[in-house]
């Protein structure tokens, strides 16, 4: 079209500008990718009332696609089960040579991605250069219920200081949350920056993460301060994963694995302004309690927390070079600990 719009402001004279455009081509088609909520065509030029356009859009949402005013609907058909398992296999790269036992994990961890193309594509780009069968398995684990959930992928940025802003989840993300993956980002310091003033407690468009995980961000400094439920953190300049004003949001927690934080001292911290020495009375505000922890996996830490951590359903423990952690917190109110606890390792 040879138009550029960079400089105008004005809506309406954009509109008219389009509109002009338009008009000075005989056959042309407007595809409109991903759409999420109803747009405005006049917004766009009109260009459904120019003689020879057509006009194709994408989205999830069926409701979206007739309150848009589509003619025709489309279902895109998912992958079966053979297309999705070479997409799966495509994607991982060729130099992945996978044994036999990682390969049946492998083939069901494509089976649950229900064919969904993005899903697969993400789950295989993760698992790229993985052989220990366990950190397979942890996968096959933690694999969401519904692939229909948002998946989001952050890797090798340059001048991006937080990944999300303000309400971006609230346009963003479906109901049960935002799958994400964000590494190998030097200049990232915050996942979320929430603006001052805004009450993330009571907010209905609080970031929701169904599963987060982050790794070698050289600068990560902090995490957020919304919904989080399961999740993988590497960043050298942290001090404190969680701080007590977040466990709340922490009751749907199974898994924490935590690695490549050399600079942290404690999951859970205290506060600014709270001191090291905690009476009696406040005992029971230095309990954390993590009902649905399933794995935790510790490497290089130096504390757990200062007061009591209750995880009665932790399955799995690991804990990996940490020779100056002194204390473990865990306190139980069952007659018999860990109940259900089945493996647990120290190495080093």
């Amino acid at each position: 079209m040879n138009l550029d719009l960079s400089n105008e402001e004005d809506e309406h004279r954009r509109s008219a500008k389009l509109n002009r455009a338009f008009q000075k081509m005989n056959k042309m088609v407007i595809i409109l990718d991903d759409i999420w909520k109803r747009l405005s065509l006049e917004k766009l030029g009109s260009p459904l009332g120019v003689e020879g356009c057509r006009l194709i859009l994408t989205s999830r949402s069926s409701e979206v696609c007739q309150k848009m005013g589509c003619k025709e609907l489309l279902e895109v058909k998912k992958l079966n089960t053979d297309d999705a398992w070479e997409l799966f296999r495509k994607s991982l790269g060729s130099e992945s040579q996978l044994s036999p036992d990682i390969e049946r994990v492998a083939q069901s961890m494509a089976i649950r991605c229900e064919g969904l193309p993005l899903g697969l594509i993400t789950l295989a780009g993760s698992m790229k250069g993985v052989t220990d069968i366990r950190e397979w398995n942890n996968a096959l684990n933690e694999f969401p219920d519904d692939m229909e959930n948002d998946v989001f992928k952050i890797s090798k940025c340059h001048g991006l200081s937080s990944c999300f802003v303000n309400n971006f989840l609230s346009r963003t993300t479906s109901l049960r949350g935002l799958t994400c993956r964000i590494y190998d980002c030097d200049e990232i310091e915050w996942i979320v920056n929430v603006p001052s003033g805004r009450d993330t407690t009571t907010d209905p468009h609080c970031i929701h993460f169904h599963s987060l995980k982050v790794e070698w961000l050289q600068n990560l400094v902090g995490l957020c301060k919304g919904k989080i439920t399961s999740h993988t953190f590497s960043g050298h300049r942290m001090k404190k994963l969680f701080p007590r004003a977040i466990l709340q949001d922490l009751k749907n927690l199974e898994m924490l694995d935590v690695l490549g934080c050399s600079e942290m001292e404690e999951i859970i911290g205290r506060e600014e302004g709270e001191g090291s020495s905690l009476s009696s009375s406040s005992s029971t505000s230095t309990t954390a309690h993590l009902p649905k922890l399933k794995q935790l996996i510790l490497r290089e830490l130096k504390s757990i927390c200062e007061g009591k951590l209750m995880c009665d359903s932790v399955e799995w423990m690991e804990f990996r070079k940490c020779p100056k952690l002194k204390r473990m917190p865990f306190y139980t109110a069952n007659e018999h600990p860990f109940p259900s606890l089945r493996y647990i390792q120290v190495d080093e």
